[in-house]
Order: structure tokens, then C-alpha cells, then sequence
């Protein structure tokens, strides 16, 4: 027999072996975990919860109640139907109204039987010195996953498996320069915010550093920033105007330059900044915008959908980049070019 033809079944065998390991270790953008941050403040009972002008846009689902499990259960199936993978919600004390929704979150994504994971920011709610009793707040979320596992977020790595819990960066809550934030062991503790030292970055229109994109392996995303009426209000003491009519491409470029670095292996989260900051007006949920160009009130949502398909390789939105050794077939047959090679070399 040919001696040629002796190796055939070899290289057949060597070209699909190396096609296998090219799958294995292809990446796909299906690992990377989309999260949203949703804000649980809504009380028509607070008179300045749903106040005019702070808030100028109104959600489909009206002026809400955020513990009203009617609306939750209509956030939650809205936000999974997006590709959501998790839910970042506002914390903002033990035994506070917020306190009571997040709670509220849990029990309806257990009745619902949802696949999106829960976890709680912890928010700067007393920023004084000493103003925070961590062990109370642990034992607080930690009660939380405890009563409703399988709905929490978790985070796996050689230390094991953990639920993970948030806190926005405050100067006591984490602290000011460094952080100072007490850990608890049975937690995977993850800041966000927008210090040097977050693990996620909360924006970086308003406070852009080029090192921290992407931070930690996440990278954030968001359609518009405006708190004109904040400032006008003297709520706050500055002003930042972003893309008010959603006609410059804040959200796509955002959306772009994040699967971009999916592309790359360089990130493993997305945060979409907001669901319902409607303060700030980066809300995508569904609802009627006061300055919009586009009326329609799932304009964003739809986008954000279409986006969410695209990172995850359904529907592509825009030409996508493919690296070659994301090909299968094509690392396969890489591979069996070096194996050929070598084996010529071999019996040279």
C-alpha cells in the first residue's frame, strides 16, 4: 500500500480531533452574561417619587408601585424575554421600602419559576461615618439566597461556588480612595460605581478613563444620560446632557464597542445601565419618551433586544468580526497543516 495513503486515515483523524479542540476552546459570545441595573424606589405614596418635572418620561406600565407583584412579574418577563441573564436590584436599607421590594422581587421570580438570577446593589443609603452595620446587610442578602436558591446570582471560581452581592461605591459605604468594605466569606463581593477600584464600571460617558474599559472583564452600557431637571430642581449641583433626542448613537456605538470586546475574549459581563432610572433618563424599559425622536415607547427595548440577539450570534444587527481560530473548520485544519508539517519534517 501506498505509504501516502497508509497515513490517510491518520490525518482524517488528526483534522477532526483538532476541529473538536477548535470548538472546545472557540469562543462564543453565548459565556457572556448580560445583567441590568433595576431601581426599586417607585412609591406612588412618596409624593416625590413619580415627581414632575424630575421625571419627565412615563412607563407603559403608568406610574407604578416597584412592589407591586403584578408589575414585577411583568418587569421580570419583560427582562427575560430580552436575553437578560441577571438582575442587579437598588438596595437602600434593612426594613426600607426598597428592603420590602427586593424582597417582593424574589418571591415572584420564585412563583414565576424565572430563569434570570437576582441580586441586590447595596446602595449608599446613610454615608456618615460608621453609618453602616455590615453584618446586618450580609445577614440580609444572605437570608435572601438562602430562602430563594436557584435565584440568585452566582459566581464560581477555585474558591467555589458563592452568591454574589453589589455595593455602589460610596465614600463610607466602600470607601473613598481605596476600598475599605469588610468582606464576608459565604459572598463573592463586587463593587460598582465609578472609583478606580470597582470591579464594574457604572458608565464611562460622564467619567471616562480609558484604563477601565473594559474593568474587570465588564464593560458597561447605556442609551442617554440627562439630569437637566435634577440640576434645575437643585437636586443636584451639576449638569451632564447626553444624547437627549436618542439621535447621535450613544446606544449603538456603546452596544458596538461591547461585542467588540465580547469578539476579543476580553469581557464576561455587560451591564445595561438602566432599566428604570428614569431620574437620570437612561431607562429602556417601555415607556413614552418626553424628547425622543423615535415615539415608539419600546424603541429602546426593541434595540436593546436586537443587540442582546446579536452578541449572542441570532439575528446579526451589523457585520460581525469572527477571529480564525473561532472557526472551527478553520482551526481544524490549522492544526492539521502543523501536524502535516511536522510529520513531513519527521520523516525528512
Amino acid at each position: 500500500m501506498d505509504l501516502k495513503l497508509s497515513f490517510f486515515p491518520l490525518f482524517f483523524c488528526v483534522l477532526v480531533f483538532a476541529m473538536l479542540i477548535g470548538q472546545t476552546f472557540a469562543f462564543t459570545n453565548k459565556d457572556v452574561k448580560v445583567g441590568i441595573y433595576v431601581y426599586t424606589w417607585y412609591n406612588p405614596d412618596d409624593s416625590t417619587s413619580w415627581e414632575y418635572p424630575k421625571i419627565v418620561d412615563k412607563p407603559v406600565l403608568n406610574y407604578y408601585n416597584s412592589c407591586d407583584p403584578t408589575v414585577i412579574a411583568t418587569q421580570i418577563r419583560q427582562i427575560e424575554d430580552l436575553g437578560i441573564d441577571f438582575v442587579m436590584l437598588n438596595w437602600l436599607g434593612i426594613d426600607g421600602f426598597s428592603d420590602t421590594v427586593v424582597g417582593q422581587w424574589y418571591e415572584v421570580a420564585k412563583t414565576n419559576a424565572t430563569r434570570l438570577k437576582l441580586s441586590i446593589m447595596v446602595e449608599p443609603y446613610n454615608e456618615i461615618t460608621d453609618g453602616y452595620n455590615y453584618t446586618k446587610i450580609y445577614e440580609r442578602a444572605y437570608s435572601l439566597y438562602d430562602n430563594y436558591k436557584g435565584h440568585s446570582l452566582l459566581y464560581e471560581d477555585y474558591l467555589g461556588v458563592r452568591p454574589v452581592i453589589f455595593f455602589y461605591n460610596g465614600a463610607y459605604l466602600t470607601g473613598d480612595i481605596e476600598l475599605t468594605l469588610p468582606k464576608d466569606d459565604r459572598f463573592q463581593v463586587m463593587t460598582v460605581g465609578h472609583r478606580k477600584y470597582v470591579d464594574f464600571w457604572y458608565d464611562d460617558i460622564r467619567n471616562y478613563i480609558p484604563e477601565h474599559t473594559p474593568q474587570g472583564s465588564y464593560i458597561s452600557v447605556l442609551p442617554r444620560f440627562d439630569d437637566f431637571w435634577q440640576w434645575k430642581l437643585g437636586l443636584r449641583d451639576h449638569v451632564d446632557v447626553i444624547d437627549r433626542y436618542l439621535t447621535e448613537g450613544l446606544y449603538e456605538s456603546q452596544w458596538k464597542r461591547a461585542v467588540n470586546y465580547a469578539d476579543k475574549n476580553m469581557v464576561r459581563w455587560i451591564g445595561i445601565a438602566t432599566w428604570n432610572e428614569y431620574p437620570e433618563r437612561t431607562a429602556i424599559e417601555p415607556h413614552y419618551d418626553n424628547t425622543a425622536y423615535n415615539t415608539d415607547p419600546y424603541y429602546l427595548y426593541n434595540l436593546t433586544k436586537t443587540w442582546i440577539e446579536h452578541l449572542h450570534g441570532i439575528n446579526p444587527y451589523a457585520e460581525k468580526t469572527v477571529y480564525w481560530y473561532q472557526n472551527p473548520l478553520v482551526y481544524g485544519l490549522v492544526m492539521l497543516g502543523l501536524a502535516l508539517g511536522v510529520f513531513i519534517l519527521w520523516k525528512w
